[in-house]
């Protein structure tokens, strides 16, 4: 087998294609210490000079900083931009509050997420709506935003329509959800009607044995492995059971 001798490339391209890997792929900075990259990129190239890991967070800052300015020009370019926002937790319990802007250019949906900040006060309207307000003037689309689509909190509608003064609506998917949660819930009004009271609680015990079956899977070790055996033994793709979440 004969070995290619690597091309020669330019220090600014190979910086740039390290660049792409920590960002695109979610890498942690201290790859470019680590020994098997190290000997990895070195066989690739041994021309190619891996940076340090400060310089590699000053080139990352500096990326972004050409990226943030080619967004800003995109954003700008338009007239109109709708949002979709929501809040959502970490593993570690921290609440997150994230931004989407979607426009149309030459014909042509784009987005992109211009936000993604931690919520550490409480889920007040105001504070939503201070976060909110941050994110629009740092990307200077305040004007610019003609709708913001949410779910159904009522924090969310009261800092979009009242503190921000901007159009909002309610997540469709959402909105779908909790009106199937409704039509199946005990406490509902139908329950005076006893046909369909008999069928939402039909329902519901379906949805309680399928959580329990799901909840078994994902707590035995020996039975998950049963599963995924079987599934390969029938020549079908493998797949895990998954728990549904009831606010989705």
């Amino acid at each position: 087998m004969r070995l290619i001798a690597p091309t020669k490339i330019n220090q600014k391209v190979g910086d740039d294609a390290l660049l792409d890997l920590i960002v695109l792929d979610m890498q942690p900075l201290q790859i470019v210490e680590n020994e098997g990259f190290k000997k990895y990129s070195l066989r690739l190239n041994p021309d190619y000079v891996l940076p340090s890991r400060k310089k590699l967070t000053q080139m990352l800052e500096d990326k972004y900083k050409i990226c943030r300015s080619e967004v800003i020009g995109k954003l700008q370019s338009v007239e109109h931009i709708a949002l979709t926002t929501d809040i959502w937790s970490s593993d570690s319990q921290k609440s997150f509050i994230c931004v989407t802007a979607h426009f149309i250019n030459n014909s042509k949906l784009h987005s992109m997420v211009v936000s993604t900040t931690e919520l550490s006060q409480h889920h007040t309207a105001l504070n939503i709506a201070n976060a909110l307000r941050t994110t629009l003037t740092e990307w200077e689309i305040y004007d610019k935003v003609v709708t913001i689509v949410t779910d159904n909190a009522s924090s969310m509608k009261k800092a979009v329509k009242d503190y921000l003064q901007k159009r909002n609506h309610f997540c469709v998917a959402h909105t779908l959800n909790l009106a199937v949660k409704d039509c199946i819930s005990k406490d509902s009004e139908s329950e005076t009607d006893h046909n369909r009271h008999l069928k939402n609680a039909a329902v519901l015990d379906i949805v309680s044995k399928s959580r329990a079956i799901v909840t078994h899977f994902k707590q035995s070790i020996k039975s998950s492995n049963t599963l995924r055996d079987m599934q390969s033994q029938m020549n079908l793709e493998i797949i895990k059971l998954k728990q549904d979440v009831q606010t989705r």
